[in-house]
């Protein structure tokens, strides 16, 4: 617990430095190394890479994990280096129970996810102790409102999202750390106001279409607090105070949206080629 203030200290003088430009895209691509998870469509879409080792031991909550696994949606996954990814939320994690899993789940690190597409994604490992994986233009499938979105993993246990400035305009999304693993979460929060979860193993926000990302151009970070939950803060930038109508919980089902079960979750019309439930139901 008391390397929290130290870890927040040290992010703060950090962010001094760098209030400029929160993100950066940097590092080699991994394309060529991704598996298409769903037919006919290219990595850049739906997309896995293979499980690939940190280069150290990430401790979260006393378990070792060693390996990371990129989901083009927009997801890290931690992995033991031999299971493989446990629980992987095929669209990425757009709901709390896809942020949640179930017993045995693998943990999972979302910046910005949804069912979306893009150029290109980047791993970089030049600085000691931190593996860091970036999207370069991404966008919901067939939208054109592309941004760069970074997450940081630290071997102190640390896990840091970078955004982009640009705006980012999308369906639902999910943001957030869990531990997987069934984890448990109070509720949504503005993980850009700071706090914590005390013992909930999840810290997320969940966000509707049509409205500006609250997280652009700037970084938040979470600590893991001792108590299987984390403590989070922005660390960069000066976030936007999103709309009420912006947050998931204070939705209205619109003309935009499609009959149930689609409008149920608040979702618009899919514009895909293979409707949304059917590209949900083929990556499970």
């Amino acid at each position: 617990m008391n390397r929290i203030p130290a870890i927040l200290s040290a992010a703060a003088l950090l962010a001094v430095g760098i209030n400029a430009q929160c993100q950066t895209s940097t590092g080699t691509s991994i394309l060529g190394t991704m598996t298409a998870t769903l037919t006919g469509y290219p990595v850049t879409d739906e997309g896995l890479s293979p499980e690939t080792a940190l280069g150290f031991n990430f401790d979260l909550n006393g378990t070792i994990y060693t390996h990371y696994v990129v989901d083009s949606n927009g997801v890290v996954y931690l992995t033991d280096g031999v299971s493989g990814v446990l629980g992987r939320a095929g669209l990425g994690c757009d709901t709390l129970a896809e942020f949640a899993g179930v017993a045995g789940d693998s943990p999972r690190f979302a910046p910005y996810s949804d069912d979306f597409d893009g150029v290109d994604i980047l791993v970089d490992t030049s600085v000691a102790n931190e593996v860091k994986v970036t999207w370069v233009d991404y966008t919901y499938w067939l939208n054109t409102d592309a941004f760069d979105m970074s997450v940081i993993i630290r071997s102190d246990g640390t896990v840091q999202f970078d955004y982009g400035t640009d705006p980012f305009v999308t369906t639902n999304a999910g943001v957030g750390v869990s531990n997987g693993n069934a984890a448990t979460a109070s509720g949504e929060l503005d993980l850009s106001a700071g706090g914590d979860t005390g013992a909930d193993g999840i810290a997320h926000d969940l966000h509707d279409a049509a409205s500006l990302q609250p997280y652009n151009d700037t970084s938040i970070i979470f600590i893991q607090n001792g108590l299987g939950g984390w403590t989070f803060a922005n660390i960069c930038g000066t976030p936007p105070n999103p709309p009420a109508t912006m947050r998931r919980n204070s939705r209205r089902c619109t003309s935009t949206c499609t009959a149930t079960p689609n409008c149920r979750s608040g979702k618009r019309a899919p514009r895909h080629a293979l409707p949304m439930n059917s590209r949900r139901s083929a990556l499970r």
